[in-house]
């Protein structure tokens, strides 16, 4: 056997580890240096209008706010009789048997107000209500907080609308829709399909979705009637006081005997005493220069969270003429941001109820807090106690539904509503054609950790009259020189509208793409715990083998998430422009005039 010399046997394997280093060097290089594909646009419809124009997930509703603006209504008018529409048909998300955040904007004192009429915790709730039986939080009659819907869109009316379109008038058409029957969507039977095991517990649902003539669940293109819904809205529509006739009169009544018969917490006072909290001292964020306003809720909305990522990227590039929106380096940073924002989440809360939440939310939208996540944006990925020191969880929230509307004088709305999971608890007041919420699954309860060993948020617990953490983020941007609305942006999607919503604002605000382009592009989720960035098929595999070799990003692929970001956009041409997303199986577009 002849011995290779040792200084040989040295060079050999240096020559070796050069040439393999070489060929790495190379496909890396080679990898950063090609363009990336990226999707074509979709099939989504992408109009302009001179004057004012409504967004929602049904076209159908989208043609009702419509309608009403061509009547001379305002954006509040229009936005009332869209959601009410979007109760009767998207049902599996919304309904008069939930709650909702909207922000309006009005033009000419170029205020920004929030209405939260999110749903409350009963009267008879403590923070362990549900330590033995976690079950009654997610589904059934005890799984109900107290509806807001009502009490919100008849507060928004009277504060806010323009006084020339009756009550009544806004009501109707959903009315009709109720009474003489729609066309069932794609995602209303997708749902269905998802719930259909849990809907043989609940018979009256599950007659309810049954389709009279084919003896199965409704499916697309279907026509279902729900007149038992239909008559309350009719009595809601012509009751002098709608607020009372639901809250305190014979609809409360049979509200609250409906839930207690059957085991649930809600009860007549609970009714009576409950409000919706008009807030015109909202969040207001200048982060983005050009004299843009960004405006949001409060928590327990989850718009704080939101704002900061789009301020976080917009601060780390302000001083780019131009952007590259094919370096993964800008993909990391994207997922940096949100891990930084959704780790001081779970220290937000209802701010009524909470007293450091008021604290955070300050900090997050002040300079401080921006400029020292852009410092210490890292290269790499880290572990969870870099971006913060306090790991809890928050249970988080689902469903959801989002509307965009701009009026004739440039007053705005953006309104995200929620019944929280698909057909909420699965309760049927079956007199009233009410489905229920499930909202007291959106708080955390103290004695569990979660699959990765983390404890609740003591900022989430359950307390009477509280309202639970929301990811719900509707947004308006305004000029605030010149008064015009330029972006009216929103989206349905549980935990993914915050990171949804921020990376369609950024896109569209920051890197200049139209709203469409916006909505369309492939998007990342880090929601901090678990540390793992979900992305959409559509983003290049070279950016994405970038993010996992160089930037050690934990990544898992996806079709495509299950959430629809709805925007309308305003540019420097007068031009109104609205796109919907073509991720939900709703056939929805954008309207106006």
């Amino acid at each position: 056997m002849i011995e290779i010399p040792s200084y040989k046997r040295v060079g050999f394997y240096l020559s070796s580890f050069i040439f393999l280093l070489i060929i790495v060097v190379y496909l890396f290089f080679s990898i950063s240096e090609n363009k990336p594909e990226w999707p074509k646009p979709s099939y989504t419809l992408y109009d302009k209008f001179n004057n004012a124009a409504v967004v929602s997930e049904n076209g159908l509703c989208s043609e009702i706010g419509r309608n009403i603006m061509v009547e001379g209504g305002n954006s509040i008018d229009a936005a009332i009789a869209v959601q009410v529409c979007i109760g009767v048909t998207n049902f599996h998300s919304s309904g008069i048997g939930g709650g909702f955040i909207m922000v309006f904007y009005d033009k000419k004192s170029k205020k920004c107000i929030t209405i939260n009429a999110r749903e409350v915790a009963p009267l008879k709730s403590s923070k362990s209500m549900y330590m033995n039986e976690t079950e009654n939080s997610l589904i059934g009659w005890k799984s109900i907080g107290v509806p807001g819907e009502i009490h919100g869109l008849w507060t928004a009316y009277k504060k806010y609308g323009s006084k020339k379109i009756p009550w009544s008038r806004l009501l109707e058409p959903s009315i009709n829709l109720a009474n003489n029957g729609f066309p069932i969507s794609k995602s209303v039977e997708r749902f269905i399909k998802v719930r259909e095991n849990e809907l043989e517990n609940f018979p009256e649902l599950k007659q309810y979705l049954t389709n009279p003539v084919t003896k199965k669940y409704y499916m697309d293109g279907d026509i279902m009637k729900r007149q038992s819904l239909g008559k309350t809205l009719h009595d809601l529509a012509y009751s002098n006081d709608p607020m009372y006739l639901f809250y305190r009169g014979y609809i409360g009544r049979v509200i609250s005997r409906d839930i207690t018969q059957n085991g649930g917490y809600i009860t007549i006072q609970d009714l009576y005493e409950y409000s919706s909290i008009v807030d015109e001292d909202p969040i207001i964020v200048n982060s983005l220069g050009k004299n843009l306003t960004m405006c949001g809720c409060k928590p327990p909305s989850g718009f704080v969270v939101t704002q900061s990522i789009v301020s976080i990227i917009n601060e780390k590039y302000k001083n780019k003429k131009i952007i590259d929106l094919n370096n993964p380096k800008l993909y990391h940073r994207i997922i940096e941001a949100q891990k930084f924002a959704y780790s001081q989440r779970t220290k937000l809360g209802d701010i009524k109820f909470v007293e450091t939440a008021e604290f955070v939310m300050n900090y997050m939208k002040s300079d401080k807090f921006i400029q020292n996540v852009v410092k210490n944006l890292p290269e790499k990925a880290q572990n969870l106690k870099y971006y913060t020191d306090d790991l809890y969880f928050d249970n988080m929230d689902n469903g959801t539904s989002h509307l965009s509307v701009i009026d004739n004088e440039g007053n705005a709305v953006s309104l995200t509503s929620t019944i929280n999971r698909e057909f909420g608890s699965l309760c049927l007041s079956k007199e009233l054609g009410i489905i229920w919420n499930d909202q007291m699954d959106d708080f955390s309860s103290p004695g569990f950790s979660n699959s990765f060993g983390y404890p609740p948020s003591p900022s989430n617990f359950i307390s009477p009259k509280k309202r639970p953490m929301s990811s719900m983020s509707p947004m308006i941007v305004y000029n605030n020189y010149s008064g015009e609305v330029r972006l009216v942006i929103g989206a349905s999607g549980g935990s993914f509208i915050i990171s949804s919503v921020a990376q369609a604002t950024m896109r569209n605000l920051i890197f200049n793409q139209t709203i469409k382009e916006a909505i369309d592009a492939p998007r990342f989720h880090n929601q901090f715990i678990p540390s793992l960035t979900k992305y959409e098929d559509g983003v290049p595999d070279s950016i994405t083998t970038i993010l996992q070799m160089k930037n050690h990003q934990s990544l898992m692929k996806v079709q495509k998430f299950k959430n629809n970001v709805i925007g309308l956009e305003k540019r420097d041409d007068g031009f109104i422009y609205g796109a919907t997303d073509p991720r939900i199986a709703i056939h929805n577009y954008p309207t106006g005039f």
